[in-house]
């Protein structure tokens, strides 16, 4: 007989996100070629911080299923990375619109900014899904 040991973060973990908005970290990155090697997905993972209950404050969300940005839409990072920035999307156009950005996204680990969750059904089942940013300070818009 063998004991499986579950810890508390793995009982965290299947605990199901509620739809909202949280302060986040970037706990890491990762950068990985697409199957078809045609083009490469920017992948970061995010650790919840100053939230008031202890389930979801330190809690990781990242992965494929969470956030994944592709080189072959790269302008959807823009709102990611605007907010990275501490700016809003219309200000970081308005910005980078002439000469553009280069952006280290590997350098971004440990950079603050808030992250919208949102469950989507995956499979029949509930998976957690970042789906908007905004500025680490600035407050929700409704």
């Amino acid at each position: 007989m063998s004991l499986i040991n579950i810890s508390s973060d793995d009982i965290k973990r299947g605990l199901p996100w509620p739809d909202s908005w949280f302060k986040a970290e970037i706990e890491s990155t990762e950068v990985r070629e697409s199957g078809d090697k045609k083009t490469v997905h920017y992948i970061p993972t995010y650790k919840i911080v100053e939230h008031p209950d202890p389930n979801l404050n330190g809690r990781l969300l990242g992965g494929m299923g969470a956030t994944n940005f592709n080189t072959a839409a790269i302008g959807m990072m823009v709102p990611f990375i605007a907010a990275l920035e501490n700016m809003h999307i219309a200000e970081f156009r308005e910005k980078f619109k002439k000469e553009g950005i280069q952006f280290e996204f590997q350098g971004c680990k440990g950079r603050k900014l808030q992250i919208k969750v949102k469950n989507t059904p995956f499979e029949e089942r509930m998976i957690p899904k970042v789906v908007d940013f905004l500025p680490f300070d600035d407050k929700i818009p409704f």
